[in-house]
């Protein structure tokens, strides 16, 4: 279950960030993230998105 939280917390964020980003947050979600750890990733990854356009 761990895993596949993992995985699908992955695909969720790689959606809204740079390839260049794309490293540190696998390197970041290789190690144990919490739900709440990637909630609020996800939150900040939408706040920089939203200000990019």
């Amino acid at each position: 279950m761990k895993t596949a939280a993992k995985i699908n917390i992955n695909q969720t964020l790689l959606k809204y960030v740079t390839p260049r980003s794309k490293i540190g947050l696998i390197k970041r979600l290789a190690g144990s993230i919490s739900p709440k750890e990637a909630k609020k990733w996800i939150a900040e990854v939408r706040k920089m998105r939203a200000s990019w356009r």
